[in-house]
């Protein structure tokens, strides 16, 4: 009767290996994952704001102008009280949505950017100026963001891809085979 008195499990330095390679990955898979916030917040705002310019141009078809600054957008949604409800075909909109910081939308007539009306946000911070999140985004400036549309966004990521490196799949494929050969050599 020879029983063997072999012990089975990690080391400590394979498990501290292991950990360092997932703090590895961590560190650089979160400037990627901060980044890809920020993108969708700008692909959001660009959206709604498109959705309520284009509902603001069926109500300007339908009563041949826009509302007015005192309306706002409530008007794409109920009918504006007065003689000016006749021609009202709405609603335009189901309900006018939130930004991407849960503030309303705020509308501009006359728009002081250059358009006969503006929709616009304030951002994250909800005053006027600011960079980044916190920037004023609105209909004068949907498309300078340097994408039109969702193609041109999955576009850059995909060029992004190539040029930053790994992606997540690669990189777990990576740990994979760390922690098989960590495990063959035990």
């Amino acid at each position: 009767m020879n029983m063997s008195n072999k012990q089975t499990g990690f080391t400590l330095i394979e498990m501290m290996i292991v950990v360092a390679i997932m703090a590895i990955m961590s560190a650089m898979l979160a400037p990627t994952l901060f980044n890809q916030v920020s993108k969708a917040e700008k692909a959001r705002t660009a959206s709604d704001i498109r959705q309520i310019e284009s509902a603001l141009k069926f109500y300007r078809l339908d009563n041949y102008r826009y509302p007015t600054q005192s309306q706002g957008l409530q008007a794409l949604i109920a009918a504006p009280s007065g003689s000016e409800a006749t021609s009202w075909n709405g609603p335009y909109l189901e309900t006018v949505p939130k930004d991407a910081w849960k503030q309303d939308y705020r509308y501009a007539n006359p728009g002081t950017h250059g358009k006969p009306v503006e929709v616009y946000t304030l951002g994250a911070d909800n005053t006027q100026g600011g960079t980044d999140s916190n920037a004023d985004w609105g209909s004068w400036n949907v498309n300078e963001w340097g994408f039109d549309g969702l193609e041109a966004m999955l576009l850059e990521e995909q060029s992004m891809r190539y040029s930053k490196g790994f992606t997540l799949i690669e990189l777990l494929v990576v740990v994979a085979i760390v922690v098989i050969l960590a495990l063959v050599s035990i």
